[in-house]
């Protein structure tokens, strides 16, 4: 509650209204091999909008954040944030014909670039043949960016998910599914694992993407498009195609000047952007993922 009481509101941006839910869950699982477990977990939720005015015209942000118990510091930061973001979404201009050009991404909507590699690594994937990643193998020949590290863990401060078994009754553990873009381990459902002859798998609850080498300053060059908000923002697992809508982004022209831009799309290869992506060694936390403060792709086709 404090942190919502004590966000840096003004005349033109503020908090039109929230609603926080909060509860423990009791999850137990049981099968027919007597196997019995219980285990008690808390759930938050915070629902909050945030309204943004300039000359006669206003617009709301929904914000959307889900947790184990509340993170007071995460939700001052994200809002603060989405309250300066609603002012610069008024007075964006259209973005200009970019073409080709590097794209940052330093929201929530990166976990879509990382949900890409965790599917590839999941049994159903290898069965289907949607992937054909191989342990101990690189994940491509060219990797000149950085080396994305992926594990899975059981717990993680602040997540909703810190459970002991997964849905279908698997222990969870800590386990590396992939290290330096290099296939440790496959894991995912009971079903698809055993027709891989895959033993010991487990549906991961809780997952760390890292690896990035940079740091703010050294990811920040040259001329980019930074994408804040998208009004749809996915990465096909299985074509690699990536594409989505800019409602909010900064256009960094690299001489020093940054402007609020909205409209457009970005479109691209998550197979080809792999290969030279690059991350901030800083991470953050959405819920039960952790991943790279800022996430950069090159070469991305940008349509105005």
């Amino acid at each position: 509650m404090h942190a919502l009481t004590s966000l840096p509101e003004t005349e033109t941006e503020d908090i039109n209204s929230y609603e926080i839910f909060v509860k423990a869950i009791r999850r137990r699982f049981l099968n027919s091999n007597g196997i019995d477990v219980a285990e008690r977990y808390p759930s938050s939720m915070a629902e909050v909008i945030v309204n943004a005015r300039r000359d006669g015209h206003e617009i709301e942000l929904y914000r959307n954040f889900t947790s184990g118990e509340c993170d007071e510091a995460v939700l001052s930061e994200e809002l603060t944030a989405a309250m300066r973001q609603g002012r610069d979404r008024l007075a964006a201009t259209p973005t200009p014909a970019l073409g080709k050009i590097p794209v940052m991404f330093s929201s929530d909507d990166a976990c879509e670039i990382y949900q890409y590699f965790l599917t590839r690594l999941d049994p159903a994937m290898l069965f289907r043949r949607f992937s054909d990643w191989k342990l101990g193998e690189p994940i491509s020949d060219a990797l000149s960016g950085d080396r994305l590290t992926v594990r899975a863990v059981k717990t993680l401060p602040g997540s909703s998910m810190n459970f002991s078994f997964d849905r279908e009754g698997a222990p969870v553990r800590d386990e590396t599914l992939m290290e330096a873009g290099v296939p440790r381990f496959f894991t995912g459902g009971r079903m698809f694992s055993c027709l891989m002859g895959l033993e010991n798998t487990f549906q991961p609850t809780n997952v760390v993407f890292e690896g990035g080498t940079k740091t703010e300053q050294e990811i920040r060059t040259g001329r980019y498009l930074e994408a804040v908000e998208f009004s749809d923002f996915q990465v096909d697992p299985i074509s690699g195609d990536v594409f989505g809508e800019l409602r909010l982004g900064y256009y960094h022209d690299g001489e020093g000047h940054v402007t609020p831009v909205s409209g457009g799309s970005v479109s691209g290869d998550m197979g080809e952007y792999l290969k030279t992506m690059t991350m901030t060694k800083e991470t953050r936390r959405s819920d039960n993922v952790v991943f790279p403060r800022l996430t950069r792709l090159e070469d991305v086709t940008f349509a105005g």
